[in-house]
C-alpha cells in the first residue's frame, strides 16, 4: 500500500549547512565548495538511483540549454547570498511507492521537480535515493523509495553567455508579510496546495497501475482514529538500530500496537457489511447504466420533435403560400376569362399539394404522438432510477452508521482500558498494604521467639511456674497459628501478583522451630528442667540448623564483569577512554545488584539477607560515584555519537539500579541521585542540540 510523504525544510547556514556539502551528499557526487574551500566527496555512497537537474520551461524556451553543471548551480546559490543566516536552498521531500516500476517512480518525481520549477523559476536538483545494503541489513525498509528534491530560492535565467544567473526570492521563500502586501496567501497555505499537488500527480500515476490512492489529509482531517507516530529523527533512528531504547521509540511502538488493535476492529465490522456494500456498489452501477440509456432515448426522441416542429413549421409556411396564390389566381380568374383553363389546372396542382401537406402534418402529429409516449416511458424509467438511487444512499448510510459504531466501540474499549489501569493501580496499593502487614507480622513473631526464650529460662530457674507457662505457651501457639492464619490470606493475594512474595517460606521455617521449642518444652515438663544443650541452640540457630546453605555472595557475583565487558563490546566503545572505563564498572555493579536481589528474593536467609543488603548499598554508592566520573570524563575527545551512547547507557544502567531499592532505602541518596541525573541530562541536550531530541 503506498503510503503518502511531502515534507519540506530549508538549508540554511544558521543551521550550520551548505548548499554545495547537501548536493554532494544527495546526489554522491564530488563537487568543491568554493565558499568554504572544501571538497565534498560522496562519490562512494551507496543507495542513489539518480541525481538530475531539472530546469524550469523559462529557460528551455530562452535556449538550447538542457542541463547546468551540478557544481556550478550550488557554488553561484551560495555567492547570491550574503547574510550569515541566509537560505541557500529549499529541499522536498516525497515518498516514491514501492509499487510501481523504477521507471515510473523517476519520471514521477521529475514531473514534480518541473511543476515546482515552473510555478517559482527555480531550478531543480532531483535525486533518487533507494536504502543500501548496509541499512537494510541494520533494519531499514527495503521498500523506502524516496527523493530528495532541492530548489534554488532564487528565481534562475541564464546571461548572454550562458551562465546561470539568480536573480530575486521566489515568491515561497518571501516571508507573511511581504506576501500579504502582494496579494498572496501565507507561505504555510501554499506548502498545503504544493501537498495537495503532490497528490494529485501521484495518484495519476498509482490509479495507472490499480493500486491505492494517497491522501495528503491527516488522520484527523479524514475522521480516523488512528494516532501518528512521532518524528524519530536522525540520532533516535540511529541508536534504535544499534539496539539502544528510546523515549520515542518506545511511544512510537506503543503507538502501532494500540493502530493495529483499532484497526482489526474496524476490519472486523467492515467485513460484516462487505456483502451490503458490494450489494449498494452493484445497485449504484445498475441505476448510472439505467439512467445514461434513458437519458440516451430523451435525447434522441428530443431530436425527433426538434425535427418535426421544424417539418410542421415548414408545412405552415407553405399552406400560407398556397392560399396567397390561390388568392391571387382568383382575381386573376375574375379579370381575365381567357386563363380559367390554366388556372383550373393550377387549382388542381395546388390542391394535390394542399392534400400532400396535410398528410404529412398527420404522419407528423401521429409521430410526436409516439415520441411523447417515449418521453413517458422514460420518465417513468428517471422515477425507478430514482428510487433505486435512493435504496442505495440509504445502504451507504446504513455502511456509514456502521463505521460509526466501529469508532464508538473503539472509543469504549479506550474507557476499559483506562478503568483496567486505575484497578492495576488499585491492586499495587492492597499489595503495598500486605507487604506491611507482613513486615509487621515478622516482627511480632520475633518478639514471640523473643518471649519464649525469657520463658524458657524463666521455667528453668522457677519450676513451680511450670503450669503458668505452659499455659502462657498455648496462648502464643493459638495467637501464632492465627497469625499463620492471616499471614496466609495476605500472602496468596500478593502471590499472584509477585513472585518474590515466596518469603513466606522464611516464615514457616520460625514456625517450625517455635513448635519444636514447644516440643522441647513439653517434653522437659515429663522431664521435670530442660537440659543444657537444649538451652543453648535456641538463641543460636544457624541457617545450616534451619535446612538453608550458606553460599559465598562471590560466586554469585562472579558472571557480572564478564556481562559488562560483553556489554561494551556490543556497544562498539573504545576501552581506552576513561568514560568508558567508568562505565563497564558501572555495568557490573549494576549487574551484581541483579543478581544480588535475586538471590535475596529466593534463597536468602535473616542473617545473610542483612550482608546482601549491605552489599547492594555499598554498590549503588559506587555507582553514583563512578557515574558522575564517566560524565565529567564524557569530553570533546570523545566522538559525538560514542558519547550519546555513554550518556544514555547510564541513564538505563542508573534506572536499572533503582528499580532494585524500596523508595524509603533510596530517600538518604536522593540529593546525590538528582544532581547525577541532572548531570546527565544536561550533557545528553547538549549534545542534541538543534536535532529536535531531548532528554
Amino acid at each position: 500500500m503506498a503510503i503518502y510523504m511531502a515534507t519540506t525544510k530549508s538549508i540554511s547556514r544558521s543551521n550550520g549547512q551548505s548548499a554545495v556539502a547537501s548536493a554532494a551528499y544527495r546526489s554522491g557526487k564530488r563537487l568543491e565548495d568554493k565558499r568554504y574551500g572544501k571538497i565534498q566527496d560522496y562519490s562512494s555512497r551507496a543507495g542513489i538511483l539518480s541525481a538530475d537537474i531539472i530546469l524550469p520551461n523559462s529557460i528551455k524556451n530562452q535556449s538550447s540549454v538542457t542541463t547546468i553543471d551540478r557544481q556550478v548551480l550550488w557554488n553561484t546559490a551560495e555567492s547570491a547570498e550574503k547574510r550569515k543566516d541566509s537560505r541557500v536552498a529549499r529541499e522536498w521531500i516525497v515518498n516514491l511507492p514501492f509499487e510501481l516500476p523504477e521507471d515510473e517512480r523517476k519520471l514521477l518525481a521529475h514531473e514534480f521537480s518541473q511543476s515546482l520549477c515552473d510555478k517559482y523559476g527555480v531550478i531543480a536538483d532531483c535525486c533518487l535515493h533507494r536504502p543500501s545494503e548496509k541499512e537494510v541489513a541494520r533494519g531499514a525498509d527495503p521498500r523506502n523509495f524516496h527523493a530528495h528534491i532541492m530548489l534554488t530560492t532564487r528565481q534562475a535565467s541564464l546571461d548572454d553567455a550562458g551562465n546561470v544567473v539568480l536573480g530575486d526570492k521566489a515568491s515561497i521563500e518571501l516571508s507573511d508579510t511581504k506576501r500579504r502586501s502582494l496579494g498572496l496567501s501565507r507561505v504555510d497555505d501554499e506548502i498545503v496546495e504544493l501537498r495537495q499537488l503532490w497528490e494529485q500527480i501521484a495518484n495519476r500515476y498509482l490509479t495507472k497501475y490499480g493500486i491505492d490512492l494517497i491522501d495528503c489529509r491527516s488522520y484527523a482531517d479524514r475522521e480516523l482514529d488512528i494516532i501518528p507516530e512521532v518524528k524519530m529523527g536522525k540520532e533516535a533512528t540511529q541508536m534504535e538500530r544499534d539496539g539502544i531504547a528510546t523515549e520515542k521509540g518506545d511511544i512510537n511502538r506503543a503507538i502501532r500496537e494500540r493502530n493495529a488493535e483499532v484497526k482489526a476492529l474496524y476490519e472486523q465490522a467492515i467485513n460484516s457489511s462487505e456483502y451490503r456494500i458490494a450489494e449498494t456498489e452493484r445497485a449504484t452501477a445498475a441505476n448510472a447504466r439505467t439512467t445514461d440509456d434513458s437519458q440516451r432515448r430523451i435525447d434522441e426522441s428530443q431530436r425527433v420533435i426538434d425535427t418535426t416542429s421544424d417539418d410542421i413549421t415548414s408545412s405552415d409556411s407553405f399552406i400560407d403560400n398556397t392560399k396567397f396564390c390561390l388568392h391571387g389566381t382568383h382575381n386573376a380568374y375574375i379579370g381575365n376569362p381567357k386563363t380559367i383553363a390554366t388556372t383550373q389546372s393550377a387549382i388542381d396542382d395546388t390542391k394535390q399539394l394542399i392534400t400532400g401537406a396535410e398528410q404529412a402534418d398527420a404522419r407528423n402529429t401521429a409521430e410526436s404522438g409516439r415520441r411523447e409516449k417515449h418521453v413517458a416511458r422514460a420518465n417513468q424509467l428517471i422515477a425507478i432510477n430514482t428510487e433505486q438511487t435512493q435504496r442505495a444512499t440509504d445502504l451507504i448510510e446504513l455502511t456509514t452508521s456502521i463505521n460509526s459504531a466501529v469508532v464508538s466501540t473503539t472509543r469504549n474499549n479506550t474507557k476499559r482500558s483506562e478503568k483496567s489501569q486505575h484497578r492495576v493501580k488499585a491492586s499495587e496499593q492492597r499489595i503495598n498494604d500486605c507487604q506491611r502487614i507482613s513486615a509487621s507480622t515478622d516482627h511480632f513473631i520475633d518478639e514471640t521467639k523473643s518471649s519464649l526464650i525469657r520463658t524458657y529460662k524463666a521455667y528453668t530457674d522457677n519450676p513451680k511456674r511450670v503450669g503458668k507457662t505452659k499455659q502462657q505457651t498455648e496462648q502464643a501457639d493459638s495467637f501464632i497459628n492465627r497469625t499463620k492464619s492471616a499471614i496466609a490470606r495476605f500472602t496468596e493475594t500478593t502471590r499472584r501478583a509477585y513472585a518474590w512474595f515466596s518469603r513466606r517460606r522464611k516464615l514457616e521455617q520460625e514456625k517450625q522451630l517455635i513448635q519444636q521449642t514447644s516440643q522441647n518444652a513439653s517434653n522437659s515438663d515429663s522431664k521435670g528442667s530442660l537440659s543444657t544443650s537444649a538451652r543453648v541452640v535456641a538463641p543460636t540457630l544457624t541457617n545450616e540448623h534451619r535446612g538453608i546453605p550458606m553460599l559465598n555472595l562471590n560466586d554469585i557475583l562472579l558472571p557480572a564483569d564478564q556481562i559488562a565487558e560483553q556489554k561494551i563490546k556490543e556497544l562498539k566503545l573504545k576501552p581506552a577512554h576513561k568514560a568508558v572505563q567508568y562505565l563497564q564498572t558501572i555495568l557490573g555493579d549494576t549487574q551484581k545488584i541483579v543478581l544480588l536481589d535475586s538471590y535475596l528474593d529466593t534463597n536468602a536467609s535473616n542473617i545473610q539477607a542483612k550482608e546482601v543488603l549491605d552489599l547492594k548499598h555499598t554498590l549503588l554508592k559506587q555507582v553514583l560515584e563512578n557515574t558522575k566520573l564517566s560524565v565529567s570524563n564524557n569530553s570533546s575527545h570523545i566522538h559525538s555519537s560514542e558519547r550519546l551512547v555513554i550518556v544514555r547507557t547510564l541513564q538505563s544502567s542508573l534506572d536499572e539500579v533503582i528499580k532494585h531499592f524500596e523508595p524509603n532505602d533510596l530517600s538518604e541518596y536522593q540529593s546525590e541521585l538528582t544532581k547525577v541525573t541532572d548531570s546527565m541530562r544536561s550533557q545528553f541536550n547538549m549534545l542534541n542540540r538543534g536535532r529536535g531530541y531531548r532528554l
